[in-house]
């Protein structure tokens, strides 16, 4: 079990990464080797990472208001300095059994074409590297979660789903 004071100040050394972030750029040379940056939040068992250019800033979980009759994925909407941001439940919206928030969880904000839009995740684990050549492509298939997943990577021996956020953008604008 993950001490919730140690969790707080890595979620603050990621908060203080986000504000030199625009100095801070996505890709870089290593070698002969592009790599990409990425912000990696678990569900459950799983390990899932996108690409942290779009992340905006992370959240603790406070008050989110729940939409009556919304779609079943929409957690709420939330006032972020007088801007109503919708929450998305990723593990609804990925097709996994719902859970209750925790101490760990998170609301990641992300930025979509001047868009802002909240995942709610179980944990933000880490902001780690990763070579693109040890970024595998998805396997193709119907099962919902797996179409948004672009590839498979492996970081320090774990292994982390990416997202494809371009498909998760589309298909929240498709189910509104």
């Amino acid at each position: 079990m993950t001490d919730p004071q140690i969790l707080d100040d890595g979620v603050a050394q990621l908060q203080n990464f986000l504000l030199k972030k625009k100095k801070y750029q996505n890709q870089k040379k290593v070698g002969d080797d592009q790599t990409t940056n990425l912000v990696c939040f678990g569900m459950g068992e799983e390990t899932f990472g996108f690409e942290l250019l779009k992340l905006r800033e992370i959240l603790k979980v406070e008050a989110v208001a729940p939409v009556p009759g919304g779609a079943a994925h929409l957690t709420g909407f939330i006032n972020l300095r007088g801007e109503f941001v919708a929450v998305v439940n990723m593990h609804v919206f990925l097709g996994f059994p719902s859970v209750d928030t925790t101490k760990q969880s998170r609301i990641l904000i992300v930025e979509h074409q001047a868009h802002l839009i909240g995942f709610l995740v179980d944990q933000v684990k880490a902001i780690k590297s990763i070579a693109d050549k040890a970024i595998q492509p998805s396997v193709k298939s119907p099962e919902n979660n797996k179409k948004y997943i672009q590839g498979i990577g492996n970081i320090e021996g774990s292994l982390v789903a990416l997202l494809d956020l371009d498909k998760i953008y589309l298909a929240l604008e498709q189910k509104k």
